[in-house]
């Protein structure tokens, strides 16, 4: 379903100010940042795959992007 998305929608950004996939992967960082600082038991890989992402490049890469940090040094 998915495959078929056009990024160029234009209500992609109307209210968000991003396209779809970049607010999803936003939603997916944050989701991550409580398990990682405050889950010990979890690791990083368990804890990129709770919160949607199907790889683990793709999480490190989004979420450098989005918090300027890299993901092994913000556990």
């Amino acid at each position: 379903m998915l495959e078929n998305y056009s990024s160029n929608h234009p209500l992609d950004n109307q209210y968000t100010g991003k396209h779809f996939f970049d607010f999803i992967n936003e939603f997916r960082i944050n989701n991550a940042k409580t398990p990682l600082k405050e889950q010990a038991q979890l690791t990083v890989l368990e804890v990129v795959y709770k919160v949607g992402f199907n790889s683990k490049s793709s999480c490190y890469t989004t979420f450098k992007k989005e918090t300027n940090v890299m993901l092994i040094y913000y556990t």
